[in-house]
């Protein structure tokens, strides 16, 4: 495995011959195995430690711009059932819509578990508050003299449903 020139005629042999000489012997059958092993799975290439790296940088970078775009904010989401219109000045969503009863939509992020949906008149006194869990569906209904507010921690939506 390891000779350079031929013991009988002294022949130098070249890099080809000695790479066929050891591909014939028992650590050379193990090495083809063991690269084709590598080849199967991929560990040519998730075995580099660049990829490692690249990998690492490309799950933070993604996470952030998950964070980024979605946000740590409960928000309203868009729906087929009504239009979003939001307020600056007043920091209130009105729900445009055309139904009686809409199911609203909302974009809440991980860690929370629990929402409340608070009704409330139009001189701001409560007339029902009720808890919901982040999958199930909260329905509003239409009325003109009431509105909501979304409590989820210290997060807090003021909406109203607006028929068109």
């Amino acid at each position: 495995m390891k000779a350079d020139y031929c013991k009988a005629c002294g022949h130098q042999f070249t890099e080809k011959e000695k790479k066929k000489a050891y591909n014939r012997t028992v650590f050379g059958i193990i090495d083809n195995v063991l690269n084709l092993k590598s080849y199967i799975t991929f560990d040519f290439i998730t075995g580099n430690r660049w990829f490692k790296v690249a990998s690492l940088l490309f799950l933070i970078l993604y996470s952030v711009l998950v964070l980024k775009l979605n946000g740590s904010q409960i928000r309203i989401l868009d729906s087929r059932d009504y239009d979003v219109e939001y307020n600056k000045t007043t920091k209130e969503y009105f729900l445009v819509t055309d139904e009686k009863q809409i199911g609203l939509n909302l974009y809440v992020p991980e860690k929370t578990d629990k929402v409340n949906l608070i009704t409330v008149d139009s001189n701001d006194k409560l007339i029902n508050e009720k808890e919901y869990s982040i999958d199930e569906n909260i329905m509003l209904l239409y009325n003109d003299k009431e509105h909501y507010v979304i409590q989820s921690g210290r997060q807090e939506l003021e909406l109203y449903v607006i028929m068109e």
